[in-house]
Order: structure tokens, then C-alpha cells, then sequence
């Protein structure tokens, strides 16, 4: 049976996909970035690339209003590869001027997998801007390893694993089987969902279960990254729990690329 609602859903994912084709024409993709701070030393351990758009009208926009594209495998994988090439270029400018950073963290959508060529695209892109595959990281979230391209997901994961890319799991523990993936998938890093660290010094669960992941982490030597750190006692709580990184308002908000080249200079001169 015919619903409005069907109609309007219709009209909502044809304006983002026309949103998206539009961004990618005039390539209006602008990567900014948020930093990784080390919560021992308080230093930037590296950045994450979050994708932005300028709309000739009203301005910078957030990921959320092409979303629909994202589950498209042509536009996903054009603005996929448009931003890789967008941060990659921006880490050759980084490294040329002598900036010393972690490595810088790219998510990837489940559709990017849907043709089992995404690991080559990147490395590609890798190589031709110069960088060490070691200076980049890739995000997931788990519902890559439920999507049609599971089998590709994790080829892709192991080859750009033995090349030297690391491997992040974003929104640990928010989707299934977490446990197996560790055991299943090359992940160098795990991210602590935001849901978790909000929670965690009002509810005694949500931390045991933070802890829990956190001293997990630590027995296989994987990273852990706290996301959406926004408070000094969050950091502090992180800190005693022995979570080695922190992400979010806290320690500062996405910034272009030239603003994150600035934060690089003092910190370089500061050290």
C-alpha cells in the first residue's frame, strides 16, 4: 500500500544522492581533521579525517546530508577516493615541512566493499602521493563484516594490514560478535564509542565495561582510543584506567587543513 511517508522517503534519499553529485563535481569535498591526544603526555598522536562539504549556498555541510550516498557504490567510492586523495595530499604537505604526526585515520564506508578492489584503490593512492602506508589508518565500524561484501572486507583489511596501513575498529562494542573480530581481523586500534565514555562515571557498568575493553586491548597490544572524550574527568578516569588515547571536543574540535598545519607549529615549537 501507497503512504505519503514512502514518498517523502523517495524525495529525501534523490536529494542527497543529487547533494552528493553535486559535491563531487565540483569537488567541494574538504577534509577536516580531529586530533588523537596521547593522554600520558598530553601530545597529538595523530589525526582522524572527517569529510566536509561546501555547498555553493549554504556553506560548509556535514557528512549526514549525503548520507544516502554512501550507500551507493559508485558515489560512495568517488567520495571515498576523492577524499583519500584530498588527506593524502595534505600529509605529503605535512611531512614536506618537516611535521612530525601519528598516523592519519581515513573511514571507509561498508559500500566501498562491494567491489573487492578496495584495498589496491588505496594503496594506489597511497603511492602516488609519496606517503608511507605506514603514516595511514583505516576505520571500520563493524557492520562492514555484516554487509554483502564481508568476503571483500576482509581481504581488504589483511592486504592493506601486510602493507603496512593500520586497522581501526571504530564504535567497539556497539554492534555483534565484537570478541571474534579481534580474534578474526588485523585490528591495530579499537575505539571506545562515545555512548560508552558519556556514561562512565555516572554508571558503574558502563565503566567495568570500558575497563574491560581497555584491559582487553592492552593483553593482545592493540591500541585503545577513547571518542568523544569532553570533560577533564573523563580524561582523568581514561588516564587511570590505562586508556592510552583520547578524541574529541575536549582537545579540540575538526579543523581544515590549514589550522591543523598551524596546531603542528606550535606544538613543533613548543617541543
Amino acid at each position: 500500500m501507497f503512504h505519503n511517508q514512502m514518498r517523502q522517503h523517495a524525495q529525501h534519499v534523490a536529494s542527497q544522492l543529487s547533494l552528493a553529485r553535486v559535491a563531487l563535481s565540483e569537488e567541494s569535498v574538504i577534509p577536516n581533521y580531529q586530533p588523537k591526544i596521547d593522554l600520558r603526555t598530553g601530545e597529538v598522536a595523530g589525526f582522524e579525517a572527517l569529510l566536509r562539504w561546501r555547498h555553493p549556498r549554504f556553506g560548509i555541510q556535514l557528512p549526514e546530508t549525503v548520507a544516502e550516498a554512501f550507500k551507493d557504490y559508485e558515489l560512495a567510492s568517488r567520495i571515498g577516493d576523492l577524499m583519500q586523495r584530498k588527506v593524502l595530499h595534505d600529509l605529503r604537505r605535512w611531512q614536506d615541512r618537516g611535521f612530525i604526526l601519528g598516523p592519519v585515520s581515513l573511514n571507509a564506508a561498508p559500500a566501498e566493499f562491494l567491489r573487492d578492489d578496495y584495498a589496491e584503490r588505496l594503496l594506489k593512492i597511497i603511492a602516488d602521493a609519496g606517503v608511507s602506508p605506514r603514516a595511514v589508518e583505516v576505520e571500520v565500524t563493524e557492520h562492514v563484516f555484516f554487509d554483502r561484501a564481508a568476503e571483500f572486507v576482509a581481504r581488504a583489511l589483511r592486504v592493506l594490514n601486510e602493507a603496512g596501513v593500520r586497522i581501526a575498529l571504530d564504535d567497539f562494542g556497539t554492534g555483534y560478535s565484537s570478541l571474534s573480530h579481534l580474534r578474526d581481523f588485523p585490528v591495530d586500534v579499537v575505539k571506545i564509542d562515545h555512548s560508552f565514555i558519556s556514561k562512565m562515571t555516572e554508571e558503574p557498568e558502563i565503566g567495568a565495561i570500558v575497563s574491560a575493553v581497555i584491559d582487553l586491548a592492552r593483553s593482545l597490544r592493540i591500541d585503545v582510543v577513547a571518542e568523544g572524550v569532553e570533560t577533564k574527568e573523563q580524561r582523568d578516569v581514561l588516564a587511570m584506567k590505562g586508556c592510552s588515547f583520547g578524541q574529541g571536543y575536549l582537545f579540540g574540535h575538526a579543523a581544515e587543513a590549514d589550522e591543523v598545519q598551524l596546531l603542528l607549529r606550535r606544538v613543533q615549537a613548543a617541543a
